[in-house]
């Protein structure tokens, strides 16, 4: 089996940030015995839902349309005279139960049910799983995707759900029909996103956002996405719209300062040509872009950081093209999880004491 790409335990710490949950002790006790990605997350989910269980779940109201001998609820007459035959007087009936058949028990169900049928999956693992289902016997099994959290009503008296539900999302949109099924239930594949460059970019981008707003709030104004327009002149509104949209991974503003940050993962931020390595000119020529842009209006940026999540070794370099003050970072994720807190706060504090000692930058004439 390929070693991961990243460390279990320091992915356990990642997803902690970026779903804003602290490192819990159990949970973290789990994560130093993973092996790998998918056994964190089903180490992790059957935990949490022992923990939600020995709680109580989660109930609600829950409406209901049915036939019954008597009345309960309300009587919907038109169903009831459709439905009604010559010798029969039942109504149809519409009446609220509170029970746990609701969203968040429906999302953790087919995620265990999704983890019963992974295709390679510890037997043990699965055991586990299978344990945990029939406190779920009254819960409709659905075919769910991630995308269903976005529907969940988060409250002050469930928030403790959030983590299991969390992590049953990222199960569901990870795990994918298998070829290898066989003939009695649907199988299922786990996708590792860890070995995907451009999912463990959206997550280190995630997490350095996380990270910088828990760790040191104190130490900017705002930390956040930014949209650029392009300084087009004068042209028709057609040509505006036909142009792309610029986003910059992070704009970090301190008083009247503000440098722009791009997130990458990548295995190899410095490419090969002939028998030197370069830096990656792609990811170059978009801060150059980004930081030009911001030089034409009215908030130009102090300076412009690629931050590169790698696992290997680190890079430092500091440079001006143009004019424009630019830097290559980097933060090892191979690296022992308190070695990535401290690159990461050694960045923040390097990079909010270069905006308090870089000169405001001109705009060109």
């Amino acid at each position: 089996m390929a070693k991961p790409a990243v460390p279990i335990y320091n992915l356990y710490c990642l997803l902690s940030y970026v779903w804003n949950s602290h490192l819990d002790h159990r949970r973290s006790a789990i994560a130093s015995q993973a092996k790998t990605p998918i056994e964190l997350l089903v180490r992790l989910l059957t935990e949490e839902v022992r923990r939600l269980r020995q709680r109580g779940l989660e109930r609600g109201y829950v409406t209901r349309v049915e036939r019954l001998p008597r009345v309960i609820g309300k009587i919907r007459f038109g169903d009831t005279l459709r439905t009604m035959g010559i010798q029969t007087m039942t109504p149809t009936c519409e009446f609220s139960e509170y029970e746990i058949d609701v969203l968040s028990n429906q999302i953790l169900k087919a995620a265990l049910i999704r983890v019963s049928r992974l295709v390679g999956l510890n037997h043990a693992l699965k055991d586990d799983v299978r344990q945990l289902l029939p406190y779920f016997s009254h819960v409709t099994t659905l075919s769910l995707t991630g995308a269903a959290l976005k529907t969940v009503s988060w409250q002050r008296n469930n928030l403790h759900y959030r983590f299991a539900l969390l992590l049953s999302g990222l199960i569901l949109d990870q795990t994918f029909p298998s070829t290898q099924a066989d003939d009695t239930e649907a199988s299922f594949e786990f996708v590792d996103f860890t070995r995907d460059e451009r999912q463990l970019g959206t997550l280190f981008e995630a997490f350095v956002t996380a990270y910088w707003t828990r760790e040191h709030p104190d130490c900017f104004d705002r930390l956040s996405k930014r949209s650029l327009k392009w300084v087009t002149g004068d042209h028709d509104a057609d040509t505006n719209a036909i142009l792309p949209n610029q986003e910059i991974d992070l704009e970090l503003v301190v008083k009247n300062a503000r440098a722009l940050i791009e997130v990458k993962f990548t295995k190899t931020p410095l490419v090969a040509r002939y028998s030197t390595e370069k830096l990656n000119s792609v990811h170059l020529r978009q801060l150059y872009t980004y930081l030009e842009i911001c030089r034409h209006q009215s908030r130009p940026a102090q300076f412009g950081t690629l931050l590169y999540a790698q696992v290997g070794d680190a890079m430092r370099y500091d440079f001006q093209l143009n004019g424009l003050a630019m830097n290559v970072r980097t933060v090892d994720l191979g690296a022992p999880w308190a070695d990535v807190k401290a690159s990461m706060d050694g960045f923040i504090r390097e990079t909010v004491q270069a905006l308090h000692e870089t000169p405001s930058v001109l705009k060109p004439t």
